[in-house]
């Protein structure tokens, strides 16, 4: 008799290896397709708790045309026999087939959680649970597939595709547009001033504090002494500035409730915020712009030197009052992760300025005379220090590939304050007529400079596979949000993007998102597709500006100030007038059983 493992015939879609010389026996006769013999060996089998001799009785009145019978045994042996996934899989599929849908899907589970590596059982309660349209517990199922057999669910590309479209829509479209607004709760008269306090403040605080200083508010901004304002006007923008040396500064600062809240924009610096915190001068306000904790790896984490990072984010995270977000990240932390998320919580993107009306400038105007036929594309955003020749990293392939269909390409780089940063790129541009740098522009001037172009890039920083750049996680980029995106909403321009970026996604259903990988990039109907008159619709523009505008939506961030600062006041106010988005953010009871408790680490004098 063969033993061998590929002498094997599938047992309902699987490969099982006997363990027994009679179980042996019954398999060979499977193989040769004698089913009835199978069966009567099978059934000999019987008097022991043995799943496989089951499994081989099943299989074997399923191929004679007895399903209901076939149904019956998998049934009774999931009843003698200990749990196996194997039993419960071959039920599923069974089930599935004499129409019980209901029965099918709990064994599929049932089988999964016996062996969450399933992907044939994954397969089958994601497709069932699609044709029953409960695309809330596809998307459950789908995320835990991401963890645990994350080739299987991709090579499926059908159902992935299917996971990606549904997860942008489910966990981004509906919270970004909200309902019609509410009356928020009261506001504490004590004060209506707010202290932002950021480490490199870039659009997102000058779009919050507009939209807090046109509701009555007086928002001042806190940056460290040695930090330039690289392209924040903060004349323009904030009330006072303060610098500060140490966190103690921000204590002295925060103390006598001389302010509704800190509100701490956080990138990388979590050792200040953590001592603020040790002290609690006030009502604090956590707004992270990309959190580490389930976005790297540990091995990742110890690469890049954030793993202390991390471990200070995790801290702030259950020390804070509040959490403001600007995408949902961090809802995969508070799913995934054992970190505790007692405060409020609230989903604010960075939304549409309300800057005014688009305005070409005369720069660009004279390149248009010059090359009327060109496409004009721009980057406006940070960029890596990376010049053109280190493995084609930043932006220059991007550049490389426009460049070579005819397209110009304008850079203004946000972080062009860093020493040295733009030096690889005006080094190109040099010798480069369709490369062009330009000097920042200050949020409130941003939106006017971007209306003259054809589109905007939003691009993978290096030529890698997305997934896989700068060491970042599926979660990370399916559930980042970026402000370009609404940005170019604003502007009135479409955005050029990897497919992999749920944000992305979201723009292409909007009607101004144009989505590829590198390879369609790579030709030219792909850049002819620019020009189509769709993704230029002023009407269609105007729809989303009036949806997107922060004006509509800040009434939501004074309501979650006032359920910061005052505990009794009902977390409901703030759930009512974040309508259902908010209200997912705000549920407790997500939490793994796995948490424990953060002890304050040490963070130095």
């Amino acid at each position: 008799m063969n033993r061998s493992p590929n002498s094997l015939p599938p047992i309902f879609g699987r490969t099982i290896h006997p363990r027994h010389g009679h179980e042996w026996r019954c398999i060979a006769i499977l193989k040769d397709g004698e089913f009835a013999r199978a069966a009567e060996e099978a059934r000999k089998l019987l008097h022991q708790p043995r799943p496989l001799a089951r499994l081989v009785l099943a299989h074997a009145l399923h191929e004679l045309g007895e399903t209901r019978e076939a149904y019956e045994v998998l049934r009774e042996a999931i009843a003698v026999c200990r749990p196996d996934a194997d039993l419960f899989e071959a039920l599923g599929f069974v089930a599935d087939l004499l129409g019980e849908r209901e029965e099918a899907m709990a064994c599929q589970r049932a089988a999964l959680r016996l062996d969450p590596t399933r992907a044939a059982a994954f397969s089958a309660l994601a497709r069932a649970l699609l044709e029953a349209g409960r695309t809330g517990e596809f998307l459950e199922q789908a995320r835990r597939a991401i963890t645990w057999l994350p080739d299987a669910f991709e090579a499926d590309a059908a159902l992935f595709e299917r996971y990606r479209d549904l997860v942008t829509r489910h966990d981004f479209d509906d919270r970004v547009l909200q309902r019609d607004p509410v009356p928020c709760a009261a506001a504490h008269p004590e004060s209506n001033r707010l202290l932002f306090v950021s480490e490199r403040p870039i659009a997102r605080e000058w779009k919050l504090a507009q939209a807090m200083r046109a509701r009555g508010f007086t928002v001042d901004l806190a940056i460290p002494e040695e930090r330039a304002l690289p392209y924040v006007d903060a004349n323009a923008g904030f009330d006072a500035v303060h610098r500060f040396g140490r966190a103690d500064d921000l204590i002295s600062l925060q103390r006598d409730g001389r302010y509704r809240a800190g509100h701490y924009f956080i990138y990388k610096d979590y050792r200040t915020l953590a001592r603020v915190l040790q002290r609690k001068p006030g009502p604090i306000v956590l707004d992270i712009y990309d959190p580490l904790s389930g976005m790297f790896s540990d091995e990742q984490l110890e690469a890049l030197r954030f793993a202390e990072q991390a471990r200070l984010e995790r801290y702030c995270i259950e020390s804070v009052d509040g959490i403001v977000c600007r995408d949902l990240r961090l809802q995969h932390v508070k799913r995934h992760f054992p970190v505790r998320f007692d405060v409020p919580l609230l989903f604010f993107p960075d939304y549409l300025s309300g800057a005014g009306a688009p305005v070409a400038s005369t720069s660009t105007l004279k390149l248009r005379q010059s090359d009327p036929n060109a496409l004009h594309l721009v980057h406006g955003g940070g960029i890596n220090k990376r010049s053109w020749t280190q493995h084609e990293a930043a932006i220059m392939w991007m550049v490389k590939l426009a460049n070579r269909h005819g397209a110009h390409v304008h850079v203004y780089a946000h972080n062009f304050a860093t020493p040295g940063i733009l030096d690889g790129y005006a080094e190109h541009a040099r010798s480069n007529p369709r490369l062009h740098i330009h000097e920042s522009v200050p949020p409130e001037h941003w939106i006017s400079e971007l209306a003259q172009y054809d589109a905007q890039l939003l691009v993978p920083r290096t030529s890698a596979e997305p997934w896989t750049h700068l060491g970042w996680s599926r979660a990370n980029l399916e559930l980042c949000s970026c402000n370009r995106i609404f940005d170019s909403v604003e502007a009135g321009v479409p955005i050029v993007g990897a497919r992999e970026y749920g944000s992305m996604r979201w723009a292409e259903r909007r009607g101004f998102g144009v989505t590829a990988h590198r390879r369609a990039m790579e030709t030219a109907e792909f850049w002819e597709g620019l020009r189509r008159p769709a993704l230029h619709d002023r009407g269609h523009y105007a729809a989303l500006r009036r949806a997107l505008a922060i004006s509509r939506h800040a009434h939501r961030l004074e309501a979650f100030y006032a359920c910061v600062v005052d505990p009794l006041l009902t977390r409901g106010s703030v759930e009512q007038a974040s309508a259902s988005s908010t209200k997912s953010f705000t549920d407790r009871g997500e939490i793994s059983s796995r948490q424990v408790e953060s002890p304050a680490p040490h963070v130095g004098a």
